[in-house]
């Protein structure tokens, strides 16, 4: 979840709602919708995972 990670505390830094906007470049962009789309990862991982980071 380390990808996760880095995405999340990026959209809630930066204050972007787009991840095209949030990306440097076309690759990178890419990247995060292969990991949002990865049958692994479900929004209840992610969503568990954001919460862990809360404590």
């Amino acid at each position: 979840m380390n990808r996760g990670n880095s995405i999340l505390n990026r959209l809630f830094y930066n204050g972007v709602h787009s991840i095209r906007r949030l990306a440097g470049s076309d690759s990178e962009a890419k990247a995060m919708y292969r990991f949002l789309q990865n049958d692994r990862v479900s929004e209840d991982d992610i969503i568990r995972n954001m919460s862990s980071n809360c404590v």
